[in-house]
């Protein structure tokens, strides 16, 4: 998940900037910022600093671009939980949830699953509940901010939003690896749980909600918690390392010392007058066979070879590549002549196609 040379690495946690120090990358080249969320996030929590429950969720109801005032009125004082879509499995999470003991606000987000909302509607409701079927929306931001639990699967993002709005988090389906290394450090951080069986969601929400709010193990602990691990402004943080001068002087400070050998710092041997050109193979020895780098244009050396290298492999700075005109004009050509990907359905069931999740990536890695 790295990749040297990385002028900054943006890590979620501690522990992704210990492995990739213990990977040899300079602490100095490592910000734990967190994961970047939409700046929609930080801009409602901060408007509903000072707001009441109740006031905060009369304002959710003006600024959500869909309504859910029968759900939220008159009695919006009770626990609100979000079930985010799962996929196949909504109906049945659907199911479970609306069996709990403790009256409570159940927005069940299906995107553009036309099918499985239809589905849910057909699902007999007790009258304690209150219930909200939403569609694809724009403010996924402005419903998390005044959630109290949300039901998902452990993404990158959709984890991100949620520890950001200091949700409980309850975690269900996670894919093999990443996830499930999100879904540990969310109980390791006492921040969610983790249901296996569906049917355990109703006994172990009502535990959960019904316990006294300073004791462990209740919905103000979990919250508390997922305060604590939140980076909120992960974004901010990436952007003002973008925007500031320290990647220009980064970039001079290298030009300058490959301008002077000097790239290495003296920690490895530069080239010298009786060692080999810049464009000289550079080989792998792996059990005795030698891989090498292509030969240059017009050299008889073949690329594989089981011949031993004798000259002593030395790192040499690599040349400052320019960007001219012809390189822009070749890449609007590729840009003009790319086929559009047709595989993705409007259909689909991932969770976070129904939250404000970003494409970009700035070298940020996650665990």
């Amino acid at each position: 998940w790295f990749q040297q040379p990385t002028d900054q690495y943006f890590v979620p946690r501690e522990v992704a900037k210990f492995q990739l120090a213990a990977d040899g990358v300079p602490e100095s080249d490592i910000t734990v910022s967190g994961i970047p969320i939409m700046p929609q996030f930080q801009d409602t929590l901060k408007a509903l600093q000072n707001l009441s429950k109740r006031e905060s969720r009369l304002r959710f109801l003006r600024e959500m671009d869909a309504s859910l005032h029968d759900a939220f009125l008159p009695d919006c004082d009770r626990p609100v939980v979000v079930q985010m879509s799962t996929g196949r499995s909504v109906r049945h999470i659907f199911k479970s949830l609306v069996k709990m003991e403790t009256p409570v606000i159940l927005v069940v987000v299906c995107g553009r699953q036309a099918d499985a909302r239809q589905q849910l509607e057909e699902i007999e409701v007790p009258e304690r509940h209150k219930v909200a079927l939403l569609g694809f929306t724009s403010c996924i931001h402005e419903l998390l901010a005044i959630a109290d639990v949300v039901i998902s699967k452990p993404g990158g993002l959709i984890t991100s939003e949620a520890l950001a709005c200091g949700l409980m988090m309850v975690v269900v389906d996670p894919y093999p690896g990443q996830e499930e290394r999100n879904a540990s450090m969310l109980l390791e951080e006492g921040a969610g749980i983790w249901i296996w069986d569906y049917r355990d969601a109703p006994f172990r929400l009502d535990r959960i909600l019904s316990a006294p709010s300073g004791s462990k193990f209740s919905l103000a602990w979990y919250r508390q918690n997922a305060r604590r691990i939140a980076k909120p402004d992960a974004a901010f943080i990436v952007a003002r390392y973008v925007l500031s001068d320290a990647p220009r002087q980064r970039m001079m400070q290298e030009v300058n010392m490959a301008s002077t050998g000097d790239a290495n710092n003296g920690d490895l041997e530069t080239p010298g007058a009786d060692q080999p050109p810049l464009h000289t193979i550079h080989t792998v020895h792996t059990q005795g066979t030698v891989w090498s780098t292509m030969p240059p244009i017009g050299s008889s050396r073949s690329v594989y070879s089981e011949e031993k290298e004798t000259a002593p492999r030395v790192r040499r700075p690599a040349p400052v590549r320019r960007l001219g005109m012809e390189a822009f004009a070749q890449m609007k050509v590729l840009d003009a002549n790319a086929v559009p990907h047709n595989g993705d359905s409007e259909d689909s069931s991932d969770t976070e196609e129904a939250s404000s999740e970003s494409a970009s990536y700035i070298q940020v890695h996650g665990n």
